[in-house]
C-alpha cells in the first residue's frame, strides 16, 4: 500500500497510531514529509451532530464520553447500553459486556473467568513480548473463536489482536486496578 501511494502523486496514505508510535512510522516509511494530525476532543457542534443522528445519546450524561472520538465511536456502536453516567461507568460496561462478553457467555459452553483470563493473557503477551499480534495456538481455541465471533479480536497477518486499541487500554486499566486493588 505504501509503495502504491508513493507511485501516485495525488494519493495520500492515512495511518492511525498513538503519538509515541509516530516516529517509528516515519522511520519505517522513511518519509520526511510525514505529518502528524492529533485527534482532539470533539467540540459542541460535532457532539450535537452525533446526538442529532442518535437521539438516544442526547443526554448531558453522555457529553464527556462523546467528546472523545474513540469513545463516541464505541458509544454509537453500543447505543443500547444501560444508563451510564460517566466515562468510568462506560469503560466498565465495555469491559464487562463487550470485551469479557459477560452478557453473551451463557450462550456458550465457556466460563466467564476463563474468558476473562484469556483476555488478560492476550493483552499481557502482546505487551510483554512487544508483539503486533499474538498466535491463536497460545490460547484456548474455543475462547479465541468466541472472542472473534463477538468482534473482540480480529485476525491480521498470521495472528490476532484486539479489534480496537481502546479495548486493550480498558483491559490494562482493569489489570492495574486489580493489581493495586483499586476496583
Amino acid at each position: 500500500m505504501h509503495n502504491f501511494c508513493l507511485s501516485k502523486n495525488n494519493v495520500k496514505l492515512l495511518i492511525t497510531c498513538r503519538n509515541f508510535e509516530f516516529d517509528v512510522f516515519k522511520y519505517i516509511f522513511n518519509q520526511s514529509n510525514t505529518k502528524l494530525i492529533c485527534l482532539e476532543k470533539l467540540n459542541n457542534e460535532q457532539v450535537n451532530q452525533i446526538t442529532t443522528n442518535f437521539p438516544a445519546l442526547n443526554d448531558s450524561k453522555y457529553k464527556e464520553i462523546l467528546e472523545n472520538p474513540f469513545y463516541a465511536n464505541l458509544l454509537v456502536q453500543y447505543i443500547n447500553l444501560p444508563s451510564i453516567y460517566n466515562v468510568s461507568e462506560f469503560r466498565n460496561e465495555i469491559l464487562e459486556n463487550n470485551i469479557f462478553l459477560k452478557n453473551k457467555i451463557q450462550t456458550s459452553n465457556l466460563k466467564f473467568n476463563d474468558v476473562k483470563k484469556t483476555v488478560f493473557d492476550i493483552a499481557l503477551k502482546r505487551a510483554k513480548d512487544l508483539l503486533p499480534y499474538v498466535q491463536e495456538s497460545d490460547f484456548d481455541s474455543e475462547i479465541v473463536e468466541f472472542l472473534k465471533k463477538n468482534n473482540v479480536i480480529k485476525y491480521i497477518e498470521s495472528g490476532f489482536r484486539f479489534t480496537y486499541d481502546i479495548f486493550e487500554d480498558i483491559v490494562f486499566e482493569k489489570i492495574f486496578d486489580d493489581y493495586y486493588d483499586l476496583s
